[in-house]
C-alpha cells in the first residue's frame, strides 16, 4: 500500500478517532475539573558558597542536595508534627535552580496551609543546613549577650516546670477540683511554664541564626529565604491528564480504523476487483443517493 492509500483507509473512518479523543478529553477534563485540587507553594532561596575560605573549605553539598536530605526531612516532620515518612517528604520535594545562586523549593499538597508551611519550613531547615556545611560549627562563638539571655531562660524555665511539677504532686486533681483556686493557680503555673518554655526556643533560634551568620561571613557561604511561599491551586497536573487523555485516544482510535479495515471483506477499489477476478473493470456503477435519483428524474 502506498501512502494515499493510507490516507484513504483512515479518510473512510475518521469519524471513530475523532470521537474517541474528544470523548476522552470531555471525561478527563471532567474528572479533573470535578476532583479534589492540589496545591503547590514554592519559596525562593539564595544559596551560594565559595569555593575558596578562610577555612579552605569547598562546598561539601550543593543546595538542591540540602533540600532533598533526609536530615532536613525529619526537621520538618518533627517540628510541624506531620504524619509522614521521610521518604514521602523528599519525594515531595523539589529543587530547581533560577540563575544568579537563586533556587525556586516547591512542595504539592492536597492542603494549602501545610504545602506553604512545610515549603517555607524546608526553606529554613535547607538553608541552615548548607551554611552549617560550609564550616566546622565548632570554631564559631556563641554571641556573650545571647549565651548569657539563654542561661536566664533555661533557668527560668526550669523554675516554671518545677514549680507546675510541685504543684501537681501536691494537687493531682487540680484540674477537676470544684475550688476555682486552685484550677486558676493550676493553669497559671501551666501558662507560666509554656511562656517560660517559648521564650527559652527563642533564645536558641535566635542563637542558631548568629552561629549562621558568623558562619556566613567567615566561609563565603550564604543562603537565606528571599520570598516566602504562598499555596496556589496546581492546574499543570489537570493539563498533562486532559492532553495524555486525548493523545492515547487518538492512537486507539487511528488503531481501531485499520484493523476494521483489515477486518473488512468489502471491495472498495475496482484495482482490487481486477486482481481478484482477473479481467479488467469494463464499468462502475456509483452509489446512488437522493440527490442523483431527484436529478434522473428531472426534480430540482
Amino acid at each position: 500500500m502506498e501512502l494515499r492509500d493510507y490516507w484513504r483507509v483512515f479518510r473512510r473512518r475518521a469519524w471513530i478517532p475523532i470521537l474517541l479523543v474528544l470523548a476522552a478529553v470531555l471525561t478527563a477534563g471532567a474528572i479533573s475539573h470535578f476532583s479534589k485540587p492540589s496545591y503547590m507553594a514554592a519559596a525562593t532561596v539564595l544559596a551560594k558558597g565559595s569555593s575558596s575560605n578562610v577555612y579552605g573549605i569547598a562546598p561539601v553539598v550543593t543546595f538542591p542536595q540540602a533540600a532533598s536530605s533526609n536530615t532536613v526531612a525529619a526537621g520538618v516532620i518533627h517540628k510541624l508534627g506531620l504524619h509522614e515518612s521521610v521518604d514521602e517528604v523528599v519525594k515531595r520535594t523539589r529543587t530547581v535552580p533560577l540563575g544568579n545562586n537563586l533556587y525556586r523549593l516547591t512542595i504539592t499538597d492536597a492542603n494549602p496551609d501545610t504545602a506553604a508551611a512545610v515549603a517555607n519550613e524546608i526553606a529554613d531547615e535547607a538553608t541552615a543546613l548548607y551554611v552549617q556545611l560550609g564550616a566546622p560549627p565548632s570554631n564559631i562563638v556563641v554571641d556573650p549577650g545571647l549565651a548569657k539571655a539563654r542561661d536566664a531562660l533555661r533557668a527560668q524555665y526550669v523554675d516554671a516546670t518545677t514549680a507546675r511539677l510541685k504543684f501537681q504532686v501536691q494537687h493531682p486533681n487540680a484540674a477537676n477540683s470544684k475550688d476555682l483556686s486552685l484550677v486558676t493557680q493550676a493553669l497559671q503555673l501551666q501558662v507560666d511554664e509554656d511562656a517560660a518554655a517559648t521564650a527559652y526556643r527563642g533564645v536558641l533560634d535566635q542563637i542558631s541564626r548568629d552561629q549562621l551568620l558568623r558562619i556566613a561571613a567567615a566561609t563565603g557561604f550564604d543562603a537565606r529565604v528571599v520570598d516566602q511561599a504562598v499555596a496556589t491551586p496546581d492546574t499543570s497536573g489537570r493539563l498533562f491528564n486532559v492532553v495524555s487523555a486525548g493523545a492515547l485516544a487518538l492512537l486507539i482510535g487511528i488503531g481501531l480504523v485499520f484493523l476494521l479495515d483489515y477486518l473488512d471483506t468489502a471491495i472498495r477499489a475496482p484495482e482490487v476487483a481486477e486482481e481478484i477476478v482477473g479481467a479488467p473493470v469494463i464499468g462502475v456503477i456509483p452509489r446512488a443517493t437522493t440527490h442523483s435519483l431527484r436529478s434522473i428524474k428531472g426534480g430540482a
